[in-house]
């Protein structure tokens, strides 16, 4: 199909949309959401084509938006279980080739059995992911999903699995806020058994 202007202007659009709430797409969903630009930005014909409806609210957690409040929703819960809970015990739900690449990362910093969780982006060794010979984002990914799906929140009321917790803040906050400054504080909160309300 040949991309014309209407193409074009569409997925400027769209980019611009999610730059302006302070989304932007780290290695980590780089891949999901190219997958979604290159898929959903043909027009179905020219004369049909309806280029990002301004009736799309900025908030609507749905494709790359959604799937980067997940990631940032099960890595800050990754950091309290490695912290609120035995680490060792937490991080044997994964092989000893997947935390060396969570330390590879920087994601995983610290000796056993003292290792903490890196929250911060910008302290990973972002320049090693997807180049030749360096750090598979999806693996990344995987792994950190793996590691809170395999675990669980003991420390606010009854253990809940750590994915029950992740799909629960996505259903009542998904939606709730308009930049990633607020969604950050509010996962926080939410992670130290707090309402997640800003």
């Amino acid at each position: 199909m040949r991309m014309n202007d209407d193409y074009l202007c569409a997925c400027r659009d769209l980019t611009d949309k999610f730059k302006s709430i302070g989304i932007m797409f780290t290695p980590l969903s780089l891949f999901v959401a190219s997958a979604f630009f290159l898929g959903g930005c043909y027009p179905e014909d020219e004369e049909s084509a309806d280029p990002v409806s301004e009736e799309v609210s900025e908030t609507t957690a749905s494709g790359p938006l959604r799937t980067e409040l997940r990631q940032e929703v099960q890595l800050r819960l990754l950091a309290g279980m490695v912290r609120e809970q035995d680490s060792e015990q937490v991080l044997e739900t994964v092989d000893e080739e997947d935390r060396a690449l969570l330390v590879e990362a920087g994601i995983l910093v610290g000796e056993t059995p003292d290792q903490r969780v890196e929250t911060d982006r910008s302290q990973w060794q972002s320049e090693k992911f997807d180049t030749e010979g360096g750090i598979d984002s999806r693996e990344v990914v995987s792994i950190v999903s793996q590691l809170v799906g395999t675990n669980e929140v003991t420390w606010c009321n009854a253990p809940r699995t750590g994915e029950a917790v992740v799909s629960s803040y996505l259903d009542e906050f998904g939606d709730a806020f308009a930049t990633m400054e607020e969604y950050r504080a509010s996962i926080d909160d939410y992670v130290d058994c707090g309402s997640g309300d800003l």
